[in-house]
Parts: structure tokens; C-alpha cells; sequence
């Protein structure tokens, strides 16, 4: 059985391409794909696993790792906001 489907974040690229990113467990799938004139046509597809990517890029810049863990503290207190609910 397959995994939850979940909607992929989609950007539309030049000569009516899209590109289809969807993020599950520990993989980022990559899709590209091509609007015809008998509807969409994939033309590639990329699985990455994540803790590979992100050893890819801190191994390039690893002043990025700050920035990541200052963005996982702000998503981390908003779902702490978020669980607790109003007042």
C-alpha cells in the first residue's frame, strides 16, 4: 500500500513545464513535467533523500545551518501557539 497522498508544491517553469515537489519520510521526489496537447507528460522524475541533501548543501555553506535551526525554533514555538489555543 502506497503512502498518504499529499499535494505537492508545484512551480511553473518556462515553455509550459511544472515542477512537482513532494516531501515525505525522509525523501524529496522531484517531478518535471510538460503540458501537451493531450493534457501533462512527465519528463523526469528525481528521488533525494533528505539527510543527503542537506549534508550536500551545509557541506557547501555551513552557515546555513544557523539559519535552519533559527527557522526551526520559529515553527517550533508557532505549533507550541498553535496546540496551546486561545486563552
Amino acid at each position: 500500500m502506497s503512502e498518504k497522498s499529499e499535494k505537492p508544491v508545484t512551480i511553473r517553469g518556462e515553455n509550459k513545464t511544472i515542477l512537482s515537489i513532494f516531501i515525505s519520510s525522509n525523501k524529496l521526489t522531484l517531478t518535471v513535467s510538460r503540458k501537451g496537447e493531450t493534457g501533462f507528460e512527465r519528463i523526469d522524475r528525481y528521488i533525494i533523500p533528505l539527510d543527503y541533501l542537506l549534508f550536500k548543501i551545509f557541506e557547501k555553506n555551513i552557515e546555513a545551518l544557523s539559519t535552519v535551526c533559527e527557522l526551526a525554533e520559529k515553527v517550533e514555538r508557532k505549533e507550541i501557539i498553535e496546540e496551546a489555543g486561545p486563552e
